[in-house]
């Protein structure tokens, strides 16, 4: 299991572009942030790319192209992904004692329907991202990149979450 995350609490990014307030616990997000790494960026990125930008990151050594689509890519369609992903499970606590539904004081909180479409909006801006990354990579010649999928003007995202 990679346990190398592409950001992390030090970036404040995922606040500063989303929803999510400043004083989410990062311990909280982090899980969806694995997860939309580990399915979402790895899918994206092809296993080589995957591996050159994670090993490029975890090193400091980021740079040229690669830092460009780590930057300008993969940083936004990680957040967007996993705000998507996080919003869907917030509510629920698992426990030793079971599954618990927050409740909020001095608010209401959003019933599922509100849930389910904030979810879609954040993940309809990762496969937005997506489709700028892919229209990104038909300019870019790197050996790593062997995952160029076919670009007809279209897109159909099955994403799973």
């Amino acid at each position: 299991m990679n346990d190398i995350l592409l950001i992390n609490d030090a970036d404040n990014t995922l606040f500063q572009i989303t929803s999510l307030v400043g004083t989410t616990d990062f311990d909280k997000i982090r899980p969806s942030i694995w997860v939309a790494q580990n399915f979402e960026i790895s899918r994206i990125l092809g296993k080589n790319l995957y591996e050159r930008i994670l090993n490029d990151f975890s090193n400091d050594s980021l740079s040229g192209i690669y830092q460009e689509i780590y930057s300008n890519h993969v940083t936004k369609i990680l957040i967007f992904a996993a705000v998507g992903d996080f919003i869907m499970k917030n509510s629920i606590m698992i426990s030793n004692g079971g599954n618990f539904k927050h409740q909020a004081t001095n608010a209401v909180v959003a019933d599922s329907k509100e849930t389910e479409r904030i979810s879609k909006y954040y993940r309809d801006m990762a496969a937005h991202c997506e489709q700028d990354f892919y229209k990104f990579m038909q300019g870019v010649n790197i050996p790593e990149y062997i995952n160029k999928p076919s670009i007809d003007g279209g897109f159909n995202f099955n994403w799973v979450f």
